[in-house]
């Protein structure tokens, strides 16, 4: 009664005329099984029956779905983030507690959580999934933190006045981190220092302000050259 027949056939990957082919039919039950937890029951059972027939050297195939009740989300838990403060992730999650279960959300909430970028490329975001009874069942997101932070300082000496040491001498710094102190602020400092010149800039943005989707962004940028001499221009 949720969807018809030829609606799910348009969606699986085994047709008519085609050679038989076990991975179709391991693709068939995860697509199957996906969609049916599109519609909240995360824990349907599909059943295939196949059946050859030695004259036509064909199979009939016939997929049993057992939906079972659609759950409910009783808890849900992050692990594994040691830097990046809870609230930063869960406000990423389009899932909530006591709100039906589907798999649209939760692959919805697992793609907004590595589009932050704090966790590990490959396998840095997965869910758990712990069923309580036929009709709740809780859920835990589990992240591999990555690096998000750099620090480099650089010096040199060179250039064309080189009357005392500290003519020709060059120091730069850079700091920067997309996730300071694990609260998604992102933030950014250089300072170049020489003799005759001193830079320093400083970049923070926030994209949740007053824990809103609201973004904002502070620079602050200071230069100071040293003059030796003065030159008078006459006409």
């Amino acid at each position: 009664d949720i969807l018809t027949e030829e609606q799910l056939k348009s969606r699986l990957p085994v047709r008519s005329g085609q050679y038989y082919s076990p991975d179709r039919i391991a693709d068939t039950l995860k697509i199957l099984e996906r969609i049916w937890g599109n519609h909240g029951y995360i824990f349907a059972h599909i059943d295939p029956s196949i059946e050859p027939d030695d004259e036509t050297k064909t199979v009939n195939l016939t997929f049993y779905s057992e939906l079972g009740n659609k759950i409910t989300l009783n808890k849900l838990t992050v692990k594994g983030n040691k830097k990046t403060r809870d609230k930063v992730i869960r406000r990423k999650m389009t899932l909530k507690e006591g709100e039906q279960l589907t798999q649209t959300d939760m692959d919805v909430s697992k793609r907004n959580v590595e589009s932050l970028g704090y966790f590990e490329a490959r396998d840095g975001v997965n869910w758990k999934l712990t069923r309580l009874n036929d009709t709740t069942a809780d859920l835990d997101l589990i992240v591999k933190e990555a690096k998000t932070g750099n620090f480099n300082v650089q010096a040199g000496f060179g250039g064309a006045d080189l009357s005392s040491p500290a003519d020709g001498l060059t120091i730069k710094g850079n700091f920067s981190d997309s996730n300071l102190f694990g609260s998604g602020i992102f933030v950014d400092t250089q300072a170049s220092w020489a003799k005759k010149e001193q830079t320093a800039s400083l970049r923070i943005a926030q994209p949740w302000l007053m824990d809103k989707p609201i973004s904002g962004a502070f620079d602050l940028y200071h230069r100071r050259q040293r003059y030796d001499q003065h030159h008078n221009v006459t006409k």
